[in-house]
């Protein structure tokens, strides 16, 4: 049994209640000079009495059980006769007293250097978290803080606030909507666009929450109504994707780790500490940042091990191109009308393999229904009034669904859900006046397509909802 290999730590948290309560036996002590007692008859249990499992119990117990003094082995042993050596003088009292302050001071550097780290390392947090906002914006490689400071930073507080995936991040042009808004209500209207690539109604909900926490609180909601936040019967739904989650944690707080932990699996433990100190810690939440601003351009030792932004440098580059209320413009020259034959296919090809399996097995479920349902009760619950919208697509994409009900099923699903949450519905997937000129691709719109869409919003949706 000395050779048995034993559970490690993670292998013993998993050992059941029964188990794990049955506290280890100790061998009787036996008296001084008496004989060992045979195995056999030291046996807790005859086996006759136990079954397999009770068998392997005491087997563990004994086998993790300290053995005493009493408990080795004794055997005579040859006594060998051995001239007493003369016996050392004492040390006197003062060269013991002189060894222990040697000693002692000693030790004294160690305890100050220690101390000195331990009040270095809280000053460093202090100033940290001085500043902790520019500090979680360095830090955040999925730009998600980025595009709620940008929001944030505008001469005054949003009216509106677009919230969505990158057709919205595409196909918003706030600054626009404000001018023609704007000119119907006779005042000026800040808007802004915060939408991410690929972000789901969870998402949305923490970026919400991140505005209202900050003080800036918009009169109007508009809230892009993606069909893949719907479909539970997607090759990976969007409950299962892990971008929209990485994007929501720099979003989110403490009061959010319950909820946020539904997504860590199997390794709940570690995503939750690392979360938690994260936010706890600036010098740990923050690490990548600062790394960042002492190496600067440097690749020497750990400097090279600063990770590229999780958004990816494609994403990273179109945020930058983003303008003070949030819109990146498709402006390359680039629309479906551009495009040769060969091209058409080879963008329909991709469609088909990107979205296609988002749309695929259309069946409605999943979490995100009831994050769209969180995100209008917290708007309500602060006076934001919530305006739901399905932003306009270009008709080569209903060809992907593999039903003709399917379109018409999630249309009616949003109008039922929006007046059951008491939230407006407006429907603009089949837009006239539009040609494939105004259209980068099946799904997302070029600047020209953009311009035609504010004209929309600002006269059907956000002045109406301003007065």
């Amino acid at each position: 049994m000395g050779n048995r290999k034993r559970p490690n730590i993670f292998e013993r948290m998993r050992i059941t209640t029964p188990d794990a309560e049955i506290a280890p036996r100790r061998r009787a002590p036996r008296a001084s000079g008496a004989p060992a007692a045979p195995q056999a008859s030291a046996a807790p249990y005859a086996p006759e009495d136990m079954n397999r499992d009770e068998a392997r119990r005491a087997i563990e117990m004994m086998d993790t059980s300290a053995l005493s003094v009493a408990d080795l082995p004794t055997r005579p042993v040859a006594r060998v006769a051995v001239a007493s050596a003369p016996a050392r003088p004492a040390a006197p009292d003062s060269a013991r007293a002189g060894k222990a302050v040697a000693t002692g001071v000693r030790r004294a550097p160690r305890v100050v250097a220690t101390i000195g780290t331990l009040v270095l390392l809280v000053l460093v947090n202090v100033v940290l978290q001085m500043d902790r906002r520019a500090w979680d914006i360095r830090s955040d490689g999925y730009w998600s803080l980025e595009r709620v400071q940008r929001c944030e930073s505008l001469t005054m507080k949003p009216d509106v606030l677009f919230l969505g995936s990158s057709r919205v991040v595409y196909g918003v042009d706030a600054r626009l909507v404000d001018t023609l808004a704007g000119q119907q209500l006779g005042r000026t209207v800040v808007s802004c666009n915060a939408g991410m690539f690929g972000s789901s109604f969870e998402q949305d909900y923490y970026t919400l929450k991140r505005f209202i926490e900050d003080g800036f609180v918009p009169k109007v909601l508009v809230e892009d109504l993606r069909e893949y936040n719907l479909n539970a019967g997607a090759a990976i739904p969007a409950d299962a994707s892990f971008l929209p989650v990485y994007q929501a944690l720099p979003l989110a707080d403490l009061s959010d780790a319950k909820a946020l932990s539904t997504h860590f699996g199997g390794k709940g433990l570690l995503h939750m500490g690392d979360f938690i100190a994260g936010k706890l810690i600036p010098l740990y939440g923050d690490r990548i940042g600062l790394l960042e601003a002492i190496c600067g351009s440097s690749q020497a030792g750990p400097c090279s091990q600063i990770p590229p932004p999780g958004a990816g440098d494609l994403a990273v580059s179109r945020y930058k191109a983003a303008d003070a209320n949030g819109w990146v413009p498709l402006n390359m020259g680039i629309s479906i009308a551009s495009l040769t034959p060969a091209q058409r296919q080879t963008r329909a090809a991709e469609l088909q393999e990107i979205e296609g399996a988002q749309v695929a097995n259309f069946t409605i479920g999943g979490a995100q229904p009831g994050y769209l349902a969180k995100l209008i009760a917290l708007a309500q619950a602060h006076g934001i009034r919530v305006e739901m919208v399905v932003s306009p697509l270009h008709k080569t994409f209903f060809d992907l669904f593999q039903r003709p009900t399917d379109w018409p099923m999630i249309i009616s699903y949003y109008q039922q859900f929006a007046a059951e949450h008491g939230a407006t519905f407006y429907d603009e997937s089949h837009p006239t006046g539009y040609t494939d000129a105004d259209w980068y691709d099946a799904e997302h719109l070029t600047a020209a397509g953009a311009a035609k869409y504010a004209a929309f919003l600002a006269g059907s949706v956000v002045a109406p909802a301003l007065r």
